[in-house]
């Protein structure tokens, strides 16, 4: 099937799952929330959440229009949203059944009020800033007495408290452990006069590595596709496997003389007579304009860099030194092929960004392959299959 494709990720959808049962041994008997935001981390949400379906215990999205495709396609386990929700689509979050963070009494109210107007009872979490600086109540005695009234409006269940690690992939755990104690301090003062909600929650992926807390529920996310938060967490801790793979194909192959200029700008001009293969995907697929003249791929098992600047849509790679390429011939951007391999992580460097970025900017013209047991198991694209 991959014949029919210009390019495409391709989702090993055995490495998932693997990444997932590890992580279920490092924390234990914690529930695990799935963090399938930004499209699964650019390996396709909805996808994602069918094949953790049976191992998670509830999902994370970060929008409200993100939590209504993954209740639309099926999905019926819990569903967070990470984000603030505008108060006018609160009624949306109570007909889906979707969980909310909030962190203001009005906030809370206004919830309450759309489930009211429904008939049911709304579900959200509480979110607490407890070193973030970016949402939630705060640590202190203001915080403490917001909770303790978003707590008491009625028609609303707040099923647990969320906070997040800032630091916690850094070496330096001074501030992780800070957090720590602020969380604890603020849980304490708080069930002085109320009872706490049931779900605590504040690990992140690197803290999942790193660090072991005493709360009942860990929000996996970018190890979930076998990716580490950075290069200061303890990789031996928990082994993983990247999921994705961006491959594309060789649409035309030529001899270009000494001299002659590649690409836009002619930022490169070959030395001496040199093969060129044009690849079809470039910066509007999610490649990075910085691998221009600094990034390579892999074809037939070798290395090819690129040359020239990176199109929109089309980038050229020096092939001088790799025999038997033909036009139609695959080469992997990111992943693996024969010895040689390309990760998100190496991209990222060459492009001044994170391996959270690589990933998440692949484009939604680019179609999800999902790969199990080696046989291709389905296929993602935002303009129907069935053109596939």
């Amino acid at each position: 099937m991959t014949e029919l494709f210009r390019t495409w990720a391709e989702i090993d959808i055995d490495a998932l799952l693997q990444n997932f049962d590890a992580i279920k041994a490092r924390v234990g008997n914690k529930k695990i929330t799935a963090v399938v935001k930004a499209n699964a981390y650019g390996h396709g949400a909805v996808n994602i959440a069918k094949a953790l379906r049976d191992r998670a215990d509830g999902f994370a999205v970060a929008t409200l229009e993100e939590a209504i495709e993954l209740r639309q396609s099926g999905c019926e386990k819990d569903i967070m949203i990470l984000s603030p929700v505008q108060k006018k689509q609160f009624g949306h979050c109570v007909r889906y059944d979707l969980l909310p963070v909030i962190f203001s009494t009005e906030a809370a109210h206004e919830l309450a009020l759309a489930a009211k107007k429904q008939k049911k009872t709304a579900r959200a979490y509480l979110a607490v800033d407890t070193g973030m600086s970016r949402i939630g109540v705060d640590c202190g005695k203001n915080g403490v007495l917001e909770a303790k009234e978003i707590l008491a409006v009625k028609n609303l269940k707040i099923e647990g408290v969320v906070s997040h690690f800032a630091c916690a992939d850094t070496a330096d755990d001074s501030i992780t452990q800070s957090q720590n104690e602020n969380l604890h301090a603020f849980l304490n003062q708080l069930s002085q006069d109320v009872t706490l909600p049931e779900t605590v929650s504040i690990s992140n992926s690197a803290a999942i590595i790193d660090y072991s807390e005493k709360y009942d529920m860990v929000r996996a996310g970018i190890a979930l596709y076998g990716m580490y938060p950075s290069e200061h967490v303890s990789k031996e801790n928990l082994p993983l496997r990247p999921v994705l793979s961006l491959k594309t194909k060789i649409s035309q192959i030529k001899t270009v003389p000494a001299g002659t200029g590649i690409s836009y700008g002619h930022t490169f001009v070959t030395s001496k007579p040199t093969r060129v293969a044009t690849l079809c995907a470039g910066y509007a697929d999610g490649i990075p304009i910085a691998l221009s003249n600094a990034g390579r791929v892999i074809i037939g098992g070798k290395y090819a860099n690129i040359i020239g600047r990176v199109c929109m849509d089309q980038m050229m790679v020096d092939i001088s030194s790799v025999d038997g390429v033909k036009v139609g011939d695959t080469a992997t951007i990111i992943g693996r092929q024969g010895g040689a391999l390309i990760t998100a992580e190496e991209i990222a460097a060459l492009a001044s960004t994170i391996n959270y970025d690589v990933v998440c900017r692949l484009d939604f013209r680019v179609p999800r392959v999902y790969v199990k047991d080696g046989k291709i198991v389905d296929v993602f694209s935002y303009i129907g299959n069935e053109i596939y």
